[in-house]
């Protein structure tokens, strides 16, 4: 036999056999009683696993077809059996119960609200952060010319450059990014940092002026062949492919781009790694054992090396 069921979980209709109601084995369609829970079987989805979940019989019949022809005909009318009035008051008492709870905490939140505005000043607060705003602003500007400064200071002493004027900060030329090698080729001649290739407790190789990189990259660097190939890996190593493509070594155009019509400027490479960048390729120098009068033309191309890099990334 088929039997309509409606779980009480969900209240949720579905046809079930007779067999699949446990300890239930009527005798005929009649033989159940419409107010008695019954344990149903459900088959489960995507909310409720499957299993026996409580549940009341409204209707049997003998074969399939039967209980189709019925579930159409009462499709918009109540079952007739235990759907009664007492079944419908809990519902609507809990419906009035939840609709009173959310009320009172709308009220409670309200009148939270109205003495936290109570108790705020007179003194309007947009004014005051737009006065912390103006402050840091400021303060920021100060920051960045600080800093502007400080990156001059710190070309001027790797490079060698003219001595730094504090009134107006000039540009940085092209020439002025390297180092200018002193007349006499003593043995610190060209030292920037004497530190290149010792190894940290965490096993990376120092390239200069606080730069570490891992020791199976600098030992790579140091089997390059040439002096241009040591200089272009170390630099994608430090900066990256997509940062060298967006940057130049002064930050200013050239005579040469500007009589080919070109106007976009790059901003220049960050002066602690081209300071490291000179340092490691010194030691590399002279691990390769470059001739002490050769040692400083070699170092020389190191801005060439750079400015080919990064205008081969742009092309």
């Amino acid at each position: 036999m088929y039997v309509l069921v409606r779980y009480l979980r969900e209240r949720t209709k579905y046809v079930v056999k007779d067999c699949d109601i446990d300890k239930f084995r009527p005798a005929n369609v009649d033989d159940f009683d419409s107010k008695k829970i019954y344990d149903a079987w459900w088959v489960g989805d995507k909310k409720t696993r499957g299993g026996y979940y409580p549940a009341h019989i409204l209707h049997m019949t003998q074969t399939e077809e039967e209980m189709k022809l019925w579930t159409n005909r009462n499709r918009a009318v109540s079952r007739k059996r235990g759907n009664s009035e007492e079944e419908l008051r809990p519902r609507k008492k809990a419906l009035l119960e939840k609709r009173a709870k959310a009320a009172a905490k709308k009220a409670a939140e309200e009148a939270i609200l109205e003495d936290r505005e109570e108790e705020l000043p007179e003194t309007a607060p947009a004014t005051e952060a737009e006065a912390t705003i103006k402050s840091l602003g400021a303060e920021i500007k100060e920051l960045k010319r600080q800093n502007i400064e400080l990156q001059k200071a710190l070309c001027s002493k790797i490079f060698e450059t003219a001595p730094i004027d504090d009134r107006r900060l000039q540009p940085l030329s092209y020439d002025r990014l390297l180092i200018k090698p002193s007349k006499a080729l003593g043995k610190e001649a060209h030292t920037l940092d004497t530190n290149v290739g010792t190894q940290n407790e965490a096993g990376d190789v120092h390239v200069g002026h606080g730069t570490y990189i891992d020791l199976d990259t600098w030992q790579r660097l140091l089997q390059a062949p040439l002096d241009s190939t040591f200089c272009k890996q170390l630099a994608v190593r430090l900066w990256g492919n997509e940062v060298l493509a967006q940057r130049s070594l002064t930050g200013t155009l050239s005579n040469r781009a500007l009589s080919k019509g070109m106007t976009r400027t790059y901003p220049p490479l960050s002066p602690v790694k081209l300071a490291s960048m000179s340092a490691s390729f010194l030691h590399f120098l002279k691990v390769k054992g470059c001739p002490p009068e050769d040692l400083q033309k070699r170092h020389k191309c190191l801005q060439k090396y750079l400015a080919q890099k990064c205008a081969d990334l742009r092309r």
